[in-house]
């Protein structure tokens, strides 16, 4: 799945803006009015929460993988820090009513994407050789147990 969020402004836990110009997507789901979406930014994994009405001046929340383990315990059960802190920073971006069903949609949106986020791989990297000049004298083999099964110069 493939999507671009243009001009948005992304909140950080921390509280300052960042603004992120499209890019690829790696999952997404809806829940009611809020998506969350996973993707790359700067080569590191995040969700991004925000509102179903996403356009020119819209607004999401960004949580890094880095800081996941601040927002739900071993058991999957959230942390006070996301209860007190991230729902209130999170429905202050996302333009919502810092309310006990806000507060508790947030929560299971953030809880559920978690699991998701900490399984996202690195960032696909292009191939380094695709893009360096070829001396001509490069090889590339194949090995299948130890054994090379085919063997070229490029």
């Amino acid at each position: 799945m493939s999507s671009n969020v243009k001009k948005s402004s992304i909140m950080h836990p921390a509280g300052h803006q960042m603004v992120m110009l499209g890019g690829d997507v790696y999952d997404q789901r809806k829940t009611g009015d809020i998506i969350s979406e996973f993707k790359y930014v700067d080569g590191e994994p995040v969700m991004l929460i925000y509102k179903n009405t996403l356009g020119r001046n819209s607004k999401a929340f960004m949580i890094e993988m880095t800081d996941a383990y601040l927002y739900a315990q071993s058991n999957g059960a959230p942390t006070k820090r996301l209860v007190n802190t991230l729902c209130f920073g999170a429905a202050k971006a996302l333009d919502s009513l810092y309310d006990k069903a806000t507060v508790h949609r947030l929560i299971d949106v953030i809880v559920d994407g978690l699991a998701d986020l900490l399984k996202m791989p690195p960032e696909p990297k292009e191939l380094e050789i695709a893009n360096r000049p070829s001396s001509g004298n490069d090889e590339i083999s194949i090995k299948i147990n130890g054994q090379t099964v085919i063997e070229t110069v490029i």
